[in-house]
C-alpha cells in the first residue's frame, strides 16, 4: 500500500472544484479523510454542480476485471496513472495486483513519488534538462525506486548521457520506442533502432531494459487498416526485439521488458507481446483508461473485443458528471452547466445517461435515447 497520509491531511476548501462553499467555515480545517464522515449527497444538492463522480461498485468490477485478464493473458499491467491522476487510485491498483504506475511527464511522475509509488514507468522521453535531474535526484535518493522511460534517437542517449554522474549507482532503465511513419515518437525502421540500441549499450551508464510501442495511434473508423497498421508495428518490435537478444544487449541476469500501451486493442497487444517473448520477458499493459471506462467510445471498442475474443470484455462505465438545467430558454433546447472547463470531449460530445429531479423523484431515472448534447461552450452544454 501507498502512503497516503499527505493526500488524506491536505485541507479541502472552496478553492477545490466541487467542495461546498461554506465547507470549513466553522475555523476547522476539512480534511479528504473527513469527506466521509460529512455525509454530503450529491442528489440533496450538497455539492455545487457540475460535479464529477466515480461509482464504486464499477470501479471495483474494473479494478478486478483487468487484473485478471491480465493474469490469465500472462502479462504484467502497469496502468498509466494519467487517467485519474489520484493517488488513492493508484492505490487501489497496486493493491489489486498493478506491476507499477505509468505516466506521461515529469509532474505525473511527481504527483506518483509524492505517494510513494516505488515503480514507475514513463512511457515518453526524458528531455529537458530540470526533469533529468530531478530523476536522477530521486534515483539517487531512494535506492528502492525503479524508474523507466524510453528513447528513440542517439541524440536522446547523449542527452541522457550528459546527466548520468547525478546517479552514479543507480542506471536509469530505457527503452527503445518503436513506431510507424506518419505516428508519433518511435524509430521506423530496424536500423534506426540498432543505433539506438548500440548507443545505450556502449555506456555503463544507462541500462537498455527491452523494446516499446504504443498500439493506440492506429485506432481509426476501418478495422482493417487498424489491424494491418498493428502487425506492422509489432512485427517491428519483434525484429527489435530478436536483435538484441541474439547480439545480447539485455542483461542476461535480469529480466527485459516488451510493452505497449492502449487502451483500444490490448488484447491482440498481450497476444503479440506473449508470441514474441522469450522465458526471460516480462511482457507490460500500460492501459490506463480500463478504470473508468466510457460509455462511448470505449463500449465500441469493447463490442469490437467480444468479437474477437471468446469471452465478454466486462468493463463498466464508472465516472459521471452531473450538471444543473438552468434554462429552457425554447422549445426542444435545454442548457445545463457543464462545458469545456469541465468535461472533455475529444472524441465525441458526452453521453446523457440519467436525469433526476429535486422533489419529485427519489432516484436518477434513464432518459429517452433521444437526448442529445449538440454543443459545448466554455460552461454550458446544449441539450436536445
Amino acid at each position: 500500500m501507498l502512503n497516503l497520509s499527505q493526500e488524506m491531511s491536505r485541507p479541502i476548501t472552496g478553492a477545490i472544484k466541487g467542495v461546498p462553499p461554506l465547507a470549513g467555515d466553522d475555523g476547522a480545517l476539512i480534511t479528504a479523510a473527513d469527506v466521509g464522515r460529512l455525509g454530503w449527497c450529491l442528489l440533496d444538492e450538497d455539492l455545487p454542480f457540475p460535479t464529477a463522480v466515480v461509482r464504486t461498485s464499477a470501479l471495483r468490477n474494473n479494478l478486478e476485471w483487468m487484473q485478471r485478464y491480465a493474469a490469465e493473458q500472462g502479462v504484467l499491467l502497469a496502468p498509466h496513472g494519467k487517467t485519474t491522476m489520484a493517488p488513492q487510485l493508484f492505490d487501489l491498483q497496486l493493491q489489486h495486483g498493478a506491476w507499477g504506475i505509468t505516466v506521461a511527464t515529469v509532474h505525473q511522475l511527481q504527483i506518483c513519488r509524492g505517494a510513494g509509488v516505488r515503480r514507475i514507468f514513463m512511457a515518453n522521453q526524458l528531455i529537458g534538462q530540470r526533469d533529468i535531474e530531478y530523476v536522477c535526484g530521486e534515483l539517487l535518493e531512494d535506492p528502492e525506486f525503479e524508474f523507466y522511460c524510453l528513447v528513440d534517437s542517439v541524440e536522446g542517449v547523449k542527452r541522457l548521457l550528459q546527466f548520468s554522474e547525478l546517479s552514479p549507482q543507480n542506471p536509469m532503465n530505457l527503452l527503445v520506442e518503436v513506431g510507424l511513419p506518419g505516428s508519433r515518437c518511435g524509430c521506423r525502421d530496424l536500423g534506426s533502432a540498432i543505433n539506438v540500441v548500440n548507443a545505450i549499450s556502449k555506456s555503463e551508464k544507462l541500462s537498455l531494459r527491452g523494446i516499446e510501442c504504443y498500439e493506440g495511434l492506429v485506432v481509426s473508423e476501418s478495422r482493417s487498416n487498424d489491424l494491418h497498421n498493428i502487425n506492422a508495428l509489432f512485427g517491428l518490435m519483434k525484429e527489435v526485439y530478436d536483435y538484441c537478444c541474439m547480439h545480447e544487449h539485455f542483461n542476461l541476469d535480469d529480466f527485459a521488458i516488451l510493452s505497449a500501451g492502449g487502451s483500444a486493442y490490448f488484447d491482440l497487444a498481450a497476444k503479440a507481446l506473449c508470441k514474441m517473448a522469450d522465458g526471460n520477458t516480462r511482457m507490460l499493459l500500460r492501459s490506463g483508461c480500463y478504470l473508468t471506462h466510457d460509455a462511448l467510445f470505449y463500449q465500441r471498442l469493447a463490442r469490437r473485443f467480444n468479437e474477437r475474443n471468446t469471452f465478454e470484455c466486462g468493463l463498466e462505465p464508472a465516472l459521471e458528471v452531473w450538471g444543473q438545467v438552468q434554462s429552457k430558454p425554447e422549445p426542444g433546447l435545454a442548457i445545463v452547466n457543464v462545458g469545456k472547463r469541465d468535461i472533455s470531449h475529444d472524441i465525441e460530445f458526452p453521453a446523457v445517461q440519467s436525469h433526476f429531479k429535486p422533489g419529485a423523484s427519489k432516484v436518477p431515472a434513464a432518459v429517452d435515447a433521444l437526448w442529445q448534447v449538440k454543443a459545448l461552450n466554455d460552461q454550458h452544454a446544449h441539450l436536445v
